[in-house]
């Protein structure tokens, strides 16, 4: 799986970047470079415990970007298991969502459907 998405940042990445790369987000354009360097030379490697099974006890370094998908699952782990520790011990909550003026009055004419549409749509999201 990995090395199709990073095979395919490696070939179409430069396509993808080069109109108007300088407008396009950096949290993208980051996670597609560490992307394209993980599991490759550029980051480096090491020498594993010799397994029988295994033909060669080298691997490459992950790129440790959280959206790879071999990225630092121990990380993201632990992250997840602190997360419940934030939540407030209340039974409801506020949500805020910023709409467009063209939608605003529209979205205040039908409260209860468009609240509803743009929960789903968030937490398909």
């Amino acid at each position: 799986m990995l090395g199709a998405i990073a095979d395919s940042c490696r070939i179409h990445g430069p396509d993808y970047r080069a109109p108007g790369g300088d407008r396009r987000l950096p949290s993208p354009l980051r996670a597609m470079h560490d992307i394209e360097q993980g599991r490759t030379e550029a980051l480096g490697g090491q020498l594993d415990d010799w397994d029988k099974g295994r033909d060669d006890p080298y691997s490459d370094h992950a790129c440790q970007n959280r959206h790879c998908p071999t990225g630092p699952k121990g990380q993201a782990h632990a992250w997840l298991e602190h997360q419940p520790r934030l939540l407030l011990p209340v039974t409801h909550f506020r949500v805020t969502f910023t709409l467009p003026a063209e939608l605003s009055a529209v979205a205040r004419r039908h409260q209860q459907t468009s609240d509803n549409l743009l929960c789903r749509a968030s937490s398909e999201a």
